[in-house]
């Protein structure tokens, strides 16, 4: 009798002890399931990355090329001496004030537009000129810019 009572209670520990396993068994196969998707999820995300950095790297690629066309057309539109014909010029660039023979045209050294004195009275050393040229208000702030950017 007492082999009886504890064969039943070695039973109903050993029933426990396997449901508790089978339990955790099931919790292991979710973490499992759970962990497979965040994989894959980890897998698609480096791949968006990936094609996104291509894309980054195309775009940084088209862009400096665009840059280099730019600086280009503002060379050749910038010829030092291209200076705009005084017949051409009937008004400043800047004010937009009619010339006449009390306002007279200037052109800039910089840009060879024409302008009017108020507009082109600043002075700027160029790479052209060994002294201090006219240049436009425009020109002017542009180089003043640069120059601060210059080491």
């Amino acid at each position: 009798r007492q082999w009886r009572e504890r064969l039943q209670e070695a039973s109903i520990g050993d029933k426990e002890t396997i449901s508790n396993l089978r339990q955790d068994n099931d919790f292991l196969k979710q973490v499992s399931a759970d962990y497979e998707n965040l994989r894959q999820d980890n897998d698609r995300l480096k791949e968006q990355v990936k094609e996104g950095e291509l894309t980054l790297e195309e775009l940084g690629q088209q862009l400096s090329w665009s840059k280099l066309q730019v600086d280009t057309m503002k060379e050749e539109v910038n010829v030092p001496g291209a200076w705009e014909k005084d017949s051409m010029a009937t008004n400043c660039k800047i004010c937009t004030k009619e010339f006449s023979l009390a306002r007279r045209r200037h052109h800039c050294r910089n840009c060879g537009g024409i302008f009017c004195d108020a507009c082109s009275d600043n002075k700027m050393k160029l790479p052209s000129s060994a002294k201090p040229m006219r240049v436009c208000d425009n020109c002017y702030t542009v180089l003043l810019d640069r120059q601060s950017k210059l080491p």
